[in-house]
């Protein structure tokens, strides 16, 4: 692992510990911030939406949902035409 430089201003001290510290990093050692366990794997297919699930969630969610906002203006209007009927 080699680490850049972008900036001439860093001292040769603050270049040491980088360099050292991406050493440790890439050696999979402790360093003193983090412990790399094992080195990542990218997977054999990128993720991908699962689109029947997504519509289906969605039309379930649309039918509670709708059902309850039916029911809640209907009951409000009973409470409403309540007291009229008497």
């Amino acid at each position: 692992m080699e680490l850049i430089v972008v900036d001439d201003a860093w001292n040769d001290d603050t270049q040491e510990i980088l360099t050292e510290l991406g050493k440790r990093a890439a050696e999979g050692r402790e360093t003193e911030n983090f412990i790399v366990l094992d080195e990542a794997i990218a997977p054999d297919e990128p993720a991908k939406p699962r689109i029947g699930l997504v519509m289906l969630a969605s039309l379930m969610l649309g039918l509670i949902g709708g059902t309850f906002i039916v029911l809640a203006r209907e009951g409000a209007a009973d409470v409403r035409e309540a007291p009229k009927k008497r």
